[in-house]
């Protein structure tokens, strides 16, 4: 029974100690085989982990055709990202562990040398027995490396068998010259779906020696392929002129042109102001058709253009019976997560924000995070600290030159931009739900079950050596978690009974009849003018959302949320909280309201 409980990890446990060789040659010119990264970042304490990783992965290398090429050097990349995501919980349980090998051998930590610490080392994983002793006294931490072992190693090997497959389609599709070799990838560029997969940036050669690199994605695209789609209509039609690019759907995963980064520089305002007139007609998309989450690192500039890089949320679908927070902020044009929301005062310098139109800048971490201390020697220790800067690169942003503007000086190429997609979706409102319906039917949409920082937090505090010794701890809280909806809310299972649950709390249908709107009252959109005053909103309870979120008198004529009345005039506390969703149900109900975990590195 134990067995089969465990067989998500324990057979890659097993296999990898078993058949760990301490004294042999296998990845012996590896990377994490240099003494900064061997002692330092403690590639060591997980020693045959690196080794079983990177033998699976080089046996599909080897058994895989020659029409295209896979380079050694990806093996490297995917032992290198196991070694990252681990180098905190290594840390933290060699550092607990190291201070129970003093105590006991009466070393003061003060007065060692390096030599003592690396002796310590190698004792301590000196050979298959070694490390099964040390995750013994860390289950946890045993536990979680085997389990991702074995997810890499088949998210590897997945990855590389669809590019040679697909290698013919995807040259046509994207590059216009044949692929004829994989080099390198970048993994982790997204949260971890679907048995730990994520989404990959990878490097392939072309048949005339170019390097070129693709976005590999391990979910359907189809959603994707139907915001470009959209996008096409809106330029056909002469409403903006976004910019398009491949994206090629294939079942379960799909491929897409790599957005450049580093080229989000303009000559003129001029030229500052269609992009973001490109900004104001997504912000237009996300509002009509009830998406969100698009924070700063969704959304990308380059060559002169704005763009979306992940799609899934482009479309509003909660579960049935889970209600809509009509007539508050949270049906405003807010919660796209393009716009920061509203506060008093202006924002101190240098705080963090995570809209798409503000967000990216540095800024210091708002709470103490755990830091490591690369040492070489027992005083090597995890430390929180205060006053973290983080610099994300500000790719979503858009410089003049070398100036970065702002989106409150562009307020008026902003409200052109929404007002031309708007009206587009507000005269033709048979014509764009037919158009949304049929681009987007099949498709998968997503909605968040709990906030990213939930998630985060949870993940970071299961790494701490009290966790990692105790794992059915850690294993209870965080199945609570990933299993219910947030607090405030009722489980309910899916319409159409095909929902399935991944790892990171997101529960996603593909039916699609969720995928699109099934009525004009999901996708026609209110009347009115909405941006430009949606700093200063005061929620208007009841059905017709105010989509600026600005009152109407209550003696207004107009149309049910139209913003034609100038009136700001708040409603009563008792009927002003009528239209709120309940406590602590906001984060499961709008993907902006997420206080997402700080991207970057610590610099």
């Amino acid at each position: 029974m134990l067995t089969d409980l465990h067989r998500g990890w324990l057979p890659v446990y097993r296999e990898t100690l078993d058949g760990f060789d301490p004294g042999g040659e296998a990845f012996a010119a590896a990377d994490w085989r240099a003494d900064d990264v061997y002692h330092g970042q403690l590639a060591t304490a997980c020693e045959p982990f690196l080794v079983e990783l990177g033998r699976r992965l080089t046996r599909e290398i080897d058994g895989g055709g020659a029409a295209v090429r896979v380079d050694p050097r990806l093996v490297a990349d995917f032992q290198a990202y196991l070694l990252d995501r681990f180098e905190l919980a290594l840390a933290w349980a060699v550092e607990t562990d190291a201070k129970v090998h003093c105590r006991l051998h009466g070393i003061d930590p003060a007065s060692a040398t390096r030599d003592d610490y690396l002796a310590y080392l190698d004792k301590t994983f000196a050979d298959a027995a070694a490390y099964h002793r040390f995750y013994l006294e860390f289950p946890l931490l045993g536990r979680w490396l085997a389990q991702t072992t074995g997810q890499l190693a088949e998210h590897g090997a997945q990855m590389i068998g669809r590019i040679r497959d697909g290698a013919a389609e995807l040259s046509g599709a994207l590059f216009g010259r044949p692929l004829v070799a994989v080099r390198t990838a970048r993994l982790g560029r997204s949260d971890h779906h679907a048995g730990g997969r994520s989404v990959a940036i990878v490097e392939v050669e072309l048949a005339d020696g170019a390097r070129e690199s693709v976005v590999y994605k391990p979910r359907g695209l189809e959603g994707e392929a139907g915001f470009q789609g959209l996008l096409a209509r809106l330029r056909d039609d002469g409403v903006l002129g976004f910019a398009g690019r491949a994206v090629l759907p294939k079942d379960g995963y799909g491929f897409e042109a790599l957005i450049p980064p580093g080229r989000n520089r303009v000559a003129t305002r001029e030229d500052a102001e269609r992009v973001y007139a490109e900004l104001g007609g997504y912000l237009a998309i996300f509002y009509v058709l009830g998406g969100g989450d698009l924070h700063f690192e969704n959304v990308l500039v380059a060559d002169g253009h704005a763009y979306i890089c992940d799609c899934e949320t482009v479309l509003g679908a909660l579960p049935k019976g889970w209600p809509r927070p009509s007539g508050t902020l949270m049906d405003s044009v807010f919660r796209t997560g393009l716009i920061e929301w509203p506060r008093s005062g202006a924002a101190p310098e240098g705080e963090m924000r995570i809209s798409g139109y503000t967000g990216g800048g540095g800024y210091e971490m708002p709470m103490p995070v755990p830091q490591v201390d690369r040492l070489q020697s027992f005083a090597s220790s995890v430390s929180y600290r205060e006053g973290v800067r983080v610099d994300p690169g500000a790719s979503n942003r858009i410089f003049i030159g070398e100036e970065l503007t702002h989106a409150e000086e562009f307020v008026d190429a902003i409200g052109s931009g929404f007002d031309r997609v708007y009206e587009w979706f507000r005269k033709r409102p048979d014509e764009a739900i037919a158009c949304v319906r049929d681009l987007f039917s099949g498709s998968g949409v997503r909605f968040v079950n709990w906030s990213t920082q939930v998630y985060s937090q949870l993940l970071a505090a299961a790494l701490h050596p009290r966790c990692l010794l105790e794992p059915l701890e850690a294993d209870l809280l965080i199945e609570t978690v990933r299993t219910f909806p947030a607090s405030g809310t009722r489980t309910r299972p899916c319409p159409t009974g095909r929902s399935r649950r991944c790892g990171a709390g997101t529960s996603r249908c593909s039916a699609s009849r969720q995928a699109a709107p099934a009525s004009s009252t999901t996708t026609r959109p209110r009347s009115g003018r909405i941006w430009r005053r949606a700093r200063s909103t005061t929620p208007r309870p009841g059905s017709g959302a105010c989509p600026r979120g600005t009152a109407p008198s209550s003696a207004s004529t107009s149309p049910p949320g139209c913003p034609a009345a100038t009136s700001r005039a708040p409603t009563s506390p008792r009927r002003a909280s009528s239209g709120r969703p309940r406590s602590g149900s906001s984060s499961a109900r709008c993907s902006a309201n997420r206080t997402r975990p700080p991207p970057g590195r610590p610099s």
